[in-house]
């Protein structure tokens, strides 16, 4: 797919659910957590919000937010022990090998990899470390070690993961022409702005639609 103008990217950045992994990989881990703790009310708190998104009664970043509540009294070791075993059981075989793949020649290439995602480094960020990459996603807050249900200003997800990717990169030292961007979804629209080389992973319909109209490439 790449391999006309791969040589040239010096930064590569990949959104990570329904892009590198096949599935939204957030309920599923917490889905996991829950089940393995067995703590029912929480079980049942994660279907009704199931349920209400499903419904179109609530949207995806207040989702996301709602899920995040669900790990408030869990302790740190924990929900890492956990994001370990999903990551073995549930991520792992569940890649879009053909992009795996595309990162190994990047790295090969000393291109500089960086997935970044709306999920929780309790999962991701071993899964980023098997793949020599670096991770910026959303982080809970602790005290004590526990969990309080929120995560760290500002909020992985649109806008603010361009925040956030500026915080850690310089990405004016990189041509706009030496950038890649990867997503599936409408709400990396800003994040595709910062480079040249834009791929639209079995994207959304809105997303489609703009990569047919501006020269994606499409996945």
């Amino acid at each position: 797919m790449m391999s006309q103008i791969n040589k040239k990217i010096k930064l590569a950045i990949f959104d990570v659910d329904k892009t590198i992994i096949e599935f939204s990989t957030l309920p599923k881990y917490l889905r996991f957590v829950i089940y393995n703790s067995k703590d029912i009310i929480k079980f049942f708190k994660l279907l009704v919000l199931n349920i209400l998104y499903y419904f179109k009664l609530i949207n995806g970043p207040l989702l996301r937010r709602k899920y995040f509540s669900l790990t408030k009294n869990i302790h740190k070791d924990e929900l890492f022990a956990y994001g370990d075993q999903f990551t073995k059981l549930h991520i792992n075989g569940h890649e879009r090998k053909r992009l795996l793949k595309l990162i190994e020649n990047f790295i090969e290439n000393k291109t500089k990899v960086i997935l970044i995602s709306a999920g929780l480094d309790c999962y991701l960020s071993e899964y980023a470390n098997s793949l020599g990459v670096d991770l910026i996603c959303n982080q809970l807050v602790y005290n004590g070690g526990l969990s309080v249900g929120k995560t760290k200003d500002p909020y992985c997800f649109g806008e603010d993961k361009v925040l956030l990717l500026r915080q850690v990169v310089d990405i004016n030292q990189y041509d706009k022409d030496h950038i890649a961007i990867f997503s599936d979804s409408i709400t990396d629209l800003p994040l595709f702005s910062l480079g040249n080389i834009k791929t639209a992973v079995f994207p959304d319909p809105q997303l489609l639609e703009i990569a047919k109209n501006n020269n994606y490439l499409i996945f």
